[in-house]
């Protein structure tokens, strides 16, 4: 609650006991009002939690890291200035 910026590696969502700290951990973090950035990690991560990533990004993501492949997946689109341009609509 200290910090300044939660960041969350998108690798962790593989597991559920990390999935279940992640979403506790970003809600302590917004009742302080802090950021939660996270990593999308790879494209293969990003296929397995499409859906859940995207929940997540809408309520509680302030910073998105990914390489162009990776948001490219995300949207399921195939150039990266098409993703990008979606994902700035999702998050600050």
């Amino acid at each position: 609650a200290k910090s300044q910026v939660l960041y969350i590696e998108g690798y962790l969502w593989d597991q559920p006991h990390a999935k279940e700290a992640i979403r506790k951990a970003v809600d302590a973090a917004k009742k302080k009002g802090r950021k939660v950035a996270l990593t999308l990690s790879d494209t293969f991560c990003v296929e397995r939690h499409r859906a859940d990533f995207f929940d997540l990004i809408r309520s509680s993501v302030d910073i998105l890291f990914s390489n162009e492949n990776e948001i490219k997946s995300l949207f399921e689109e195939t150039t990266y200035e098409t993703a990008s341009w979606q994902a700035k609509g999702l998050c600050p």
